[in-house]
């Protein structure tokens, strides 16, 4: 587990906060830091504005993941930051039922690498 610390772009200046051998890695979904459920979410009030800032480091990723969010494809899709192996990203503003094609606007492959 790294702090980030100095460019952005590459982990020379990151500070190890904590290592463990691992004998047989597995890519894990993306969920570095933290994670908060909040049983009543976002999709529950209207919302007038949002801001959301978020830092991204990209690995090898092995499809598409959520980086952020109250994003769930099967039943409560309202809004979502994604990224894809490809580099590309997008972002979903739905109503909080189910997923729609039509909200999620993604922009072209490499534009986070």
């Amino acid at each position: 587990m790294c702090r980030l610390a100095g460019d952005v772009d590459g982990p020379d200046a990151d500070v190890v906060l904590f290592t463990r051998r691992v004998d047989e890695p597995v890519m894990q979904p993306i969920r570095p830091g933290s994670f908060i459920h909040i049983d009543r979410g976002l999709a529950d009030e209207p919302i007038t504005a949002l801001s959301l800032e978020c830092w991204v480091r990209l690995w090898d990723l092995p499809g598409e993941a959520a980086i952020m969010g109250q994003f769930d494809r099967a039943q409560t899709a309202g809004y979502g930051l994604v990224v894809k192996r490809d580099g590309s990203f997008g972002f979903y503003l739905g109503d909080g039922g189910a997923f729609r094609e039509s909200a999620m606007h993604w922009t072209k492959p490499g534009a986070l690498t």
